[in-house]
């Protein structure tokens, strides 16, 4: 006769702190985004082959500006508001997923989004920063949450994760200059590509949680939990 008792996830893989070392990486990325924009800033040949526009991109070809353009910023004001959300996503998706999450996947969404971005802006648009990628950072991080925080509803995962969107994203005022489309794709594109990864990393991280059993059960471990759980007993005794 099978039998079954109520159990809840105790812990999952975000319940433990972020690895050590993970803020090595958005650091470091940082600090090379500082020399290309101080680069940028100061004029010249070489400032001129790190931005990116449509022209240079789909009819010159240079695609190394899909990249170099993430480093490069308008200005410090630019520069100090892409950097703090860039820090702490990177801290989180390396701290939690590894290398290939941050910064080996966001680096190359963050091409993909100003590729798919400048493919809509006039010719000589210019597009800079790295606020697509940040996006992306932040919607692939909400996915997993919603998707691995087991320890809460989904009903609450979703609610915090729209606080976040709110306090994090959402801009208090609109700018002309800003690229808006790029925010947008970037961050249905973390979404999207976060639920795809939870996809393929689904059993590692199912592997990392904890159940919480009742009280009486404690003792039991490994295939005694099974046959308990799951098997009446021989004597045929209640389970409670």
């Amino acid at each position: 006769m099978i039998q079954t008792i109520k159990t809840r996830i105790k812990k999952t893989l975000l319940s433990r702190r972020p690895a050590s070392g993970s803020h090595l990486w958005p650091a470091a990325l940082l600090l090379i985004f500082m020399l290309l924009s101080s680069l940028y800033w100061r004029g010249g040949v070489i400032s001129d082959v790190l931005s990116a526009s449509r022209e240079q991109i789909f009819s010159q070809h240079q695609y190394w500006r899909l990249f170099t353009t993430l480093g490069v910023h308008e200005d410090l004001v630019h520069f100090g508001s892409n950097s703090l959300l860039f820090f702490i996503f990177g801290y989180l998706l390396n701290g939690y997923f590894g290398a290939l999450a941050f910064p080996v996947l966001s680096v190359l969404f963050g091409a993909v989004i100003n590729a798919a971005v400048l493919y809509y802006y006039p010719a000589h648009s210019v597009l800079v920063g790295a606020s697509g990628v940040v996006y992306w950072m932040a919607g692939f991080w909400i996915s997993l949450y919603i998707f691995v925080e087991r320890t809460h509803s989904v009903g609450m995962r979703i609610l915090r994760s729209i606080g976040v969107v709110l306090v994090l994203l959402v801009p208090q005022e609109f700018q002309i200059h800003v690229s808006y489309l790029a925010h947008t794709v970037g961050f249905f594109l973390g979404i999207l590509s976060g639920s795809v990864y939870f996809g393929f990393a689904r059993e590692k991280i199912r592997k990392q949680e904890e159940l919480e059993l009742p009280p009486s059960w404690l003792e039991l471990e490994g295939d005694e939990i099974w046959n308990t759980v799951f098997w009446e007993h021989q004597d045929s005794k209640s389970l409670h």
